[in-house]
């Protein structure tokens, strides 16, 4: 990559079983379809990657589920899930990263456990479903949270978030102005 200016662009990664300690780093996520799934797998990192379509990250039904995931500094236009089945989501932490479809790791089924959520900007105009998370310094420029057993606090939020402690409603046209960002088209090397 430090020879050329092209992005890597890829469409759908899936990652499972003997996966361990993989990271996946300034990849472009390409196309309605694109993104990646997970399951059956640990240590993972996924930093600096651009996620273009509606599919984003997801959690598909895994027999031992994931653990010790982080999903870091990402631009993601899709959502983060899981699929509605029973899974093991352990040691999970989403930081720094634009979501622009949400989160959804909520199902009565599942087994959260150290699921940690902060320093994210949210521009998904719906809830985010989560479930055993800390949710914390994150602007919620659009949306809320749903859920149960989350601790909330020191976000900012264009509209009431649940209670938590030193959660502020502001009004966002005073932070930032998102309609000014614009994603381009990438440059396909074929």
């Amino acid at each position: 990559l430090q020879a050329t200016t092209k992005a890597s662009i890829v469409n759908l990664i899936t990652i499972g079983s003997g996966a361990n300690g993989t990271v996946l780093m300034g990849l472009h996520f390409f196309g309605n379809f694109g993104g990646l799934t997970m399951a059956n797998v640990g240590d993972i990192t996924v930093k600096r990657c651009f996620f273009d379509g509606s599919l984003g990250i997801t959690f598909p039904n895994g027999g031992t589920g994931v653990s010790d995931i982080t999903i870091a500094e990402n631009y993601i236009g899709g959502s983060i899930n899981e699929e509605n089945f029973a899974n093991v989501i352990t040691n999970v932490t989403i930081r720094n990263n634009f979501i622009n479809g949400g989160i959804s790791l909520v199902e009565a089924d599942d087994q959260i456990t150290n699921l940690v959520v902060i320093h994210n900007t949210f521009n998904y105009n719906g809830n985010s479903g989560l479930k055993n998370a800390e949710v914390a310094f994150n602007s919620f420029y659009q949306g809320n949270v749903i859920g149960t057993n989350n601790t909330l606090h020191d976000n900012i939020s264009a509209t009431d978030l649940p209670a938590g402690t030193n959660n502020d409603e502001v009004n966002m046209g005073n932070v930032y102005d998102l309609s000014l960002i614009h994603i381009s088209e990438p440059t396909r090397p074929y």
